[in-house]
């Protein structure tokens, strides 16, 4: 299986349960051992002088690679996520990196059993949906199951939006997007209702709030415990250096509602912050450039982030008109 995908996604839940190992060479450990132990049968010797040390220096070499007892980046990920957001309030998430994570910190650690988390993925599951119910007395789940079409996740959250604050991470269900703007909270985002007959693009200064969200989420990043979220740290494309991702993409969705909310000053900071955390991240570039050009008349700047943005992703949609905006600039700069 690992040699005919280049999914992510299987990889790294693969990986997250240190099989690959097995996988790969199963078959001629156990050939090995079967012929191991018709050799030791027949002297014993052999076990004491070869097997045994044999063991323990394979022990010793690899114990490195496989000890984890150090690695906290998951734990620590989702004890930031919970200890986020107020009481009562209801967390989406998707995938079991995510819930599983977080059943540790409420069902082990009894940690933050206020806060009401639901997995998007087994809410496609009639007997989670009524495991849910039974567990979370204040949860209106209007559906037997969420099947992302006649039952999407808009009728879960219309259902519970008057009385709880809500959050979500992706995948995005596009159901959300007719009446509903997603603002970058800490690790999640915030739902936030668009009044009736209003333009997303125009939207009021009182419906978001901006200045309050910009001191809440000062205020979460302090308190989260980042000291394992270093990317060189980990395997590129393993699950741990996903979740380092995860928390520059939460720099960069904060940095798109201020960008949004023409703060231009404290977008172009969370841009730079989610390049700290992840500089591999495209993203950033790109709208870091946007508003230098724009909003700032900075075109000297944006055309480096550009440069930059164009050679991660060289097959962005817009990638030709940006292509075009450097050439032009850097023609310019060379006929003066």
């Amino acid at each position: 299986m690992i040699g005919y995908t280049q999914d992510h996604v299987v990889i790294n839940v693969v990986q997250r349960l240190y099989i690959f190992s097995f996988l790969v060479f199963s078959i001629f450990v156990a050939l090995g051992l079967v012929w191991l132990g018709e050799k030791i049968k027949r002297n014993k010797k052999l076990a004491v002088y070869v097997c045994i040390p044999l063991v323990v220096v394979l022990a010793v070499l690899n114990y490195p690679k496989v000890n984890k007892s150090d690695n906290h980046l998951l734990y620590n990920f989702t004890g930031n996520m919970l200890k986020s957001y107020p009481s009562g309030s209801i967390l989406i998430v998707s995938g079991d990196t995510l819930s599983m994570g977080i059943d540790y910190h409420q069902m082990v650690e009894k940690q933050r059993q206020d806060v009401i988390v639901v997995d998007q993925e087994k809410m496609t599951y009639p007997w989670y949906c009524e495991q849910k119910r039974e567990q979370e007395k204040t949860l209106d789940i209007p559906f037997k199951m969420y099947d992302g079409r006649n039952t999407p996740i808009l009728k879960f959250v219309d259902a519970n939006y008057d009385h709880h604050k809500i959050y979500v991470t992706g995948p995005r269900d596009p159901s959300l997007d007719k009446e509903f703007i997603m603002i970058g909270q800490g690790l999640l985002r915030v739902l936030i209702k668009m009044p009736a007959n209003v333009d997303p693009n125009r939207l009021p200064a009182n419906v978001i709030r901006i200045e309050e969200k910009k001191a809440e989420n000062d205020i979460i990043w302090k308190n989260f415990e980042l000291k394992d979220a270093v990317i060189g740290r980990y395997e590129p494309n393993s699950f741990e250096a996903e979740i380092v991702t995860i928390y520059a993409k939460a720099r960069f969705n904060q940095g798109w509602a201020y960008d949004f909310n023409h703060r231009y000053d404290w977008a172009i900071n969370e841009y730079e912050q989610a390049i700290k955390i992840d500089p591999a991240f495209p993203s950033p570039y790109k709208n870091l450039g946007i508003v230098y050009n724009g909003a700032l008349g900075r075109k000297d700047k944006a055309v480096e982030y550009w440069e930059t943005y164009l050679s991660m992703s060289p097959k962005d949609p817009e990638a030709q008109y940006l292509q075009q905006e450097v050439n032009n600039y850097r023609f310019g700069v060379k006929t003066k």
